[in-house]
């Protein structure tokens, strides 16, 4: 399947179906194999990227110890980070670039592909990187991530929800020289008493660069984008990213709906369970929620790319709603 001939693919796992009928992974490789094909019938390409596996390598581990823990904890966390290509123009979207910036550079210039923007669905540090936790963060540590795909792209974009930006902000403290927030009575909107999340504002964040004369000006070029529930974004001619409010893990947690297709849940949704709730911003009341309605309501057959590999790197809407995950939960009497 790494050579897209899933037709090919798809009969050898059918062949071998028919040979050892009791294989319970067969069924699981031609469903994937199936997603696979009709991404590309939908001129779209997602790319999975595994610490340990193709990013996250460590090579010089004599030498930067430091950074060699750091991949070791990246393969245990084992994070998904997704590049989502749009095949005809070959632009892509990074989804919560971290751990191994350079790993993702590499892996996204080796294909040819032009990074337009990046999109973080919440704001832990091993989606976003910056300081890590408590106690961690006495120690002289930082998680590569969205910090340093920002310097290394000057015009790149990120979208976040509003409600996480300040977290984003202050555990990557190094973008408070590159950016200064907006107050709400400047901004460029019509209705000032609107909250963030109901106002599809262009942009929170003012970039800001060094002048000749070393002096801080104001490019009003926008770098960090809010995306309140339902903000749209295209990529190409083809490929459309809806942005999907999905609180519950932390406060501004989104989710992004492809193509009407394929939904990318960070850590709200994975493979028969949710995100933790002990967490800064977890919140049990907007969970049930979220996966009640704004999840449960969703299409069956929508595919899940979640944020962690914990049980699986993908499911589907209607597989979590038989699981009783998402959607009308029955209770037992």
């Amino acid at each position: 399947m790494q050579l897209e001939k899933y037709e090919e693919a798809l009969d050898c796992y059918r062949v071998a179906q028919q040979k050892n009928p009791r294989n319970t992974q067969i069924p699981l490789q031609i469903e994937k194999a199936l997603i696979l094909k009709d991404n590309k019938s939908m001129g779209l390409t997602i790319f999975s990227l595994v610490p340990g596996r193709d990013i996250c390598i460590s090579k010089n581990s004599i030498t930067n110890k430091i950074q060699s823990k750091i991949f070791d904890f990246a393969v245990k966390m084992k994070n998904l980070i997704y590049i989502i290509v749009d095949n005809e123009t070959k632009e892509c979207i990074v989804v919560d670039a971290c751990w191994d910036v350079d790993g993702i550079i590499k892996f996204i210039k080796d294909r040819h592909l032009k990074l337009v923007g990046a999109i973080v669905t919440h704001h832990h540090f091993d989606h976003v990187g910056g300081k890590p936790p408590p106690p961690f963060n006495q120690l002289p540590i930082k998680v590569s991530g969205l910090c340093d795909l920002l310097k290394r792209f000057p015009n790149l974009k990120a979208y976040i929800h509003p409600l996480d930006i300040p977290y984003v902000l202050k555990s990557n403290p190094e973008l408070s020289v590159l950016f200064t927030p907006i107050p709400l009575s400047k901004l460029p909107i019509r209705n000032r008493q609107s909250h963030f999340c109901n106002t599809n504002i262009i942009s929170l964040i003012i970039n800001f660069t060094l002048n000749s004369s070393s002096a801080l000006s104001n490019t009003n070029v926008s770098r960090i984008i809010p995306t309140p529930h339902n903000f749209t974004l295209s990529l190409g001619n083809f490929t459309h990213l809806k942005f999907l409010h999905t609180p519950g893990h932390t406060e501004g947690s989104q989710s992004i709906l492809v193509n009407d297709t394929r939904l990318f849940t960070g850590d709200t949704l994975m493979c028969g369970c949710t995100g933790r709730l002990d967490l800064p911003g977890g919140n049990l009341k907007q969970m049930k929620k979220t996966l009640r309605k704004r999840l449960g309501e969703l299409d069956d057959k929508i595919v899940v790319y979640p944020g962690h590999d914990y049980g699986g790197d993908w499911t589907t809407i209607g597989i979590e709603k038989k699981k009783g995950v998402i959607g009308k939960i029955k209770r037992k009497s």
